[in-house]
């Protein structure tokens, strides 16, 4: 006797399969013209219909440790230990003891444990073989508190003024839970349904603040399946790249006898266009993503042309002008024009309307690299320093440095979001053309739904929430250069355009006397002063800026700085004053000049 096969108790799905005499090869299964159909199937094995009946129990996430010792499948005493640590209700040890590490961790008030060497920490986890049988966890998680927790760097400190890794709401720890709890892909819908959605509405509200277009572009384009807005990837460097990715094939694009670079590689899109060479052209202050960049898109490291900067550490436009001239006079292709707003190492932002006229002039895709400074359109008193970014063909943000989402995200705008057709990529089992998967544009496949920090950051603190911090640490960053310039001890290297500061030590024999006039030894001296200082306090451990070496267009030669950034919204005068009473104390008590590889220098 035939039994029918259980039927869907849905109108969106169904069960449909090819009966056996069937011989049509083009039998149409397209969801129009299965959609909202009850389809009934018989099948001559009884056996098979019982099967079909069978209420199985099954494991989820939601499974309880009783609900997995009941399924009693475990072949092993280690498969039962390790199914059971999948179960919905942890180990309670194991959560107090991670609540109490994370409580001790966040009121610590040192930047870094003292005298805690990288070559102790080296020794510390030298460890080479993975244990055969399954663990303790919560003897792990304690051992783990010990050996990573209590010696990690304490970057959310307010003395912690040295690099953008700052301070987080308070409402994220708690979302990062639910989060890691849902453990969204969202590579596709069909691991990320509702956080897809969510992440195309927050690339559009963050896409209007950089490019204010009218609100019939966003109702067209914010959930638009045929293309995306932005990307989200891990970090700035892959967002740099993929912007560099999109002028690239932008640049080698399809046309008559032609597939594209994406079809055929960079090599075979030379020959055919005629060029004897590629660029990106930019500032000596470009990030050393776009080293990275140019590397894996084929074209070189030497492929980057990096035009002097002036005294505001800003790209010389005539020395960029003159470069882009004297490229296209020789067929040399110039894939992009890279603007920065907000130079890592500076602060310093590019005269970005002026770059977007020369791209407009020479036909060149301008990418804007506001990793750092893109925040700064959140603020009514500082917005117009990045005026010209709404014409950028593309656009960088971090979303884990002045967005203040966790570790690790960035983003890249397009203007056009056509744009995102030069990169498209499909396939038959996800990514489909027609889908709504954000992971046909993006370089990374597989991705946590890191959306939800951007999202629920924009929603909670607003314009003006946004627009306040970076206000409170332009302000702060201001204050210190205004101290510095009264200390006879220091000098500030380069005036804050944003909340980056340069400054250094200056020895008490050369306070006094023309700086630029300095002997090689000398210089070499200052720089050994500045390096060791800056060791010496990272090493004491209660207060931290970190240090660069950099072009000085006043010195005209290579100077070692001390940096400091300030974003952190916990950080204030009185941290900003304990920083520099740690310096002058350490100047005061002594210490030697080390070279560039902190050997100790010899001393007149």
């Amino acid at each position: 006797m035939t039994q029918p096969i259980v039927q869907d108790m849905t109108e969106e799905t169904i069960f449909t399969e090819r009966s056996e005499d069937s011989t049509s090869a083009e039998e149409d299964y397209s969801p129009e013209k299965v959609k909202r159909s009850t389809v009934t199937k018989t099948v001559q094995n009884d056996e098979l219909w019982k099967l079909s009946k069978r209420q199985e129990p099954s494991l989820s996430a939601s499974t309880s440790e009783s609900d997995i010792e009941a399924l009693g499948t475990a072949e092993s005493d280690i498969e039962d230990k390790v199914v059971k640590m999948f179960a919905a209700m942890g180990d309670a040890d194991v959560e107090s003891s991670l609540r109490i590490g994370e409580d001790a961790f966040m009121s610590a008030k040192h930047v870094n444990t003292s005298d805690v060497s990288e070559a102790s920490l080296a020794a510390r986890f030298s460890k080479t073989t993975m244990p055969q049988e399954p663990g303790n966890p919560a003897e792990y998680m304690a051992g783990m508190l010990t050996s990573v927790c209590d010696d990690s760097i304490h970057c959310g400190n307010p003395h912690m003024i040295g690099h953008m890794t700052a301070a987080l709401p308070n409402f994220t720890r708690p979302l990062a839970r639910m989060v890691t709890a849902m453990n969204q892909n969202s590579v596709k819908t069909e691991t990320a349904k509702t956080a897809t959605f969510l992440e195309r509405e927050a690339l559009a509200m963050l896409h209007r603040q950089l490019y204010k277009r009218d609100d019939d572009f966003y109702a067209r384009e914010v959930q638009n399946a045929k293309r995306t807005l932005g990307l989200f990837t891990s970090g700035g460097t892959i967002a740099n790249a993929s912007a560099l990715w999109i002028a690239r094939n932008r640049s080698l694009g399809p046309r008559e006898g032609f597939e594209g670079v994406c079809k055929t590689g960079f090599f075979k899109a030379m020959q055919f266009n005629g060029f004897t060479d590629a660029v990106v052209i930019g500032s000596a202050l470009m990030h050393y993503s776009m080293n990275k960049s140019v590397d894996i898109l084929g074209m070189g490291e030497q492929s980057l042309c990096k035009i002097p900067v002036d005294e505001l550490f800003r790209v010389d436009l005539k020395q960029m002008e003159d470069a882009i001239i004297k490229f296209q006079a020789d067929n040399v292709l110039i894939v992009a024009m890279v603007g920065i707003a907000g130079a890592t190492e500076t602060g310093s932002i590019d005269p970005l309307e002026e770059m977007a006229a020369l791209c407009k002039k020479y036909g060149i895709h301008f990418h804007i690299d506001a990793a750092w400074g893109g925040p700064l359109i959140f603020s009514e008193k500082h917005s117009h320093k990045l005026k010209g970014i709404e014409q950028a063909d593309t656009v960088t943000l971090d979303g884990h440095k002045q967005l203040y989402m966790p570790m690790g995200c960035g983003l890249c705008f397009m203007r056009e979001p056509e744009l995102c057709d030069s990169i498209k990529k499909t396939a038959n089992y996800i990514i489909r053309n027609e889908s709504f998967d954000l992971g046909k544009f993006t370089l990374e496949g597989s991705r946590a739904a890191n959306s939800l920090f951007l999202h629920s950051n924009m929603c909670i603190l607003g314009v003006k929430g946004y627009g306040a911090l970076v206000d409170r640490s332009v302000r702060l960053v201001r204050y210190m250069a205004d101290t510095i310039m009264e200390h006879p001890l220091f000098e500030v290297i380069l005036q804050p355009m944003s909340n980056i500061l340069l400054y250094r030590h200056v020895p008490a024999q050369f306070s006094d006397v023309d700086r630029t006039a300095l002997t090689e030894d000398q210089c070499a001296h200052v720089d050994g002063m500045n390096r060791a200082l800056q060791n010496t306090q990272k090493m004491v451990g209660t207060t931290f800026v970190s240090r660069t070496t950099i072009f000085s267009p006043h010195y005209k030669r290579n100077v070692v700085a001390m940096r400091v950034v300030i974003a952190n919204p916990l950080t204030d005068e009185g941290n900003i004053n304990k920083v520099l009473a740690d310096q002058v104390a350490l100047i005061t008590a002594g210490f030697t000049p080390v070279d560039s590889d902190n050997h100790p220098m010899l001393t007149n």
